[in-house]
């Protein structure tokens, strides 16, 4: 077992409070569920990010493979044909189905769903070579969280988070009135492995942001009320000359998403 090391702060219980004080909460299974199939469409499209999370990862042949929080398959197709065998752990039923829809197409017959919530009992979840959770959403208690990855990877852990906590621009919410605190960043998953006895690798991905295929001012907008909720004349005449002025960026740095990944060895820990 690794060796608990301390910091002048505790950052496991730092992060539960942040948590707490959002008022944090699974979303619903449902709402993943109606938003598999167009999760899905998109599997076959060429993607930077994964491309760049798998060029990190060490593979061995005969290796198995947790993936935590697979979805429709977006890391789970392109690696199960470098694996002997894949599981896909995820608590949503819809993104399940298209995991197995998306593997038979493929010609893939080593992947196997595993329908289970990050929070609940893995006792009967497989113990394999390499874990990976993969832009798997926010966690209550991320100090649990690694304890249940690591316990399950003989060897390696492959973890990412938003660098920065902001899921939307932040020019944004202050253009509004309504800035927003950041999310805990990696800052507090690299204490918290640590803390935990680890020495993670940290490694960036940078992606295009949620606003980089916005390209009319009537879907913005909409994209906006849907963030921030109705539209005052004001808000919708401020966002207006946002769009002009910065629409042409929005596929670029300014706007960009930045992921922090995070991976440790377990095998050197135990």
């Amino acid at each position: 077992m690794p060796q608990p090391r301390p910091l002048p702060a505790d950052f496991a219980a730092a992060y539960r409070e942040r948590m707490a004080e959002f008022g944090f909460s699974e979303k619903p299974a449902a709402e993943w569920d109606d938003k598999a199939p167009s999760f899905s469409a998109k599997i076959l499209q060429p993607s930077p990010y994964a491309d760049a999370f798998i060029a990190q990862m060490h593979l061995r042949p005969g290796d198995t493979l947790l993936d935590v929080g697979c979805g429709p398959g977006t890391l789970a197709l392109r690696l199960a044909p470098k694996v002997q065998r894949l599981y896909g752990l995820d608590y949503s039923s819809g993104m399940l189905r298209c995991l197995e829809s998306n593997a038979q197409a493929a010609g893939l017959a080593n992947i196997t769903p595993i329908h289970l919530s990050k929070e609940d009992s893995w006792h009967n979840v497989p113990v394999c070579d390499i874990v990976v959770s993969s832009r798997s959403g926010l966690d209550r208690d991320l100090a649990a969280l690694f304890a249940k990855l690591s316990a399950h990877a003989r060897r390696s852990v492959y973890f990412t988070i938003l660098a920065d906590g902001h899921f939307n621009p932040p020019q944004i919410s202050r253009l509004l009135g309504q800035e927003r605190s950041p999310y805990p960043g990696y800052i507090y998953a690299l204490n918290i492995l640590y803390q935990m006895g680890y020495d993670p690798t940290l490694s960036y991905i940078t992606t295009p942001g949620r606003l980089a295929d916005c390209t009319q001012l009537p879907d913005f907008l909409q994209r906006m009320a849907a963030a921030y909720g109705t539209l005052t004349p004001e808000h919708t005449r401020l966002l207006t000359q946002f769009f002009h002025r910065h629409h042409s960026q929005f596929a670029e740095a300014p706007f960009a998403m930045k992921w922090a990944l995070l991976s440790w060895d377990t095998e050197a820990a135990a």
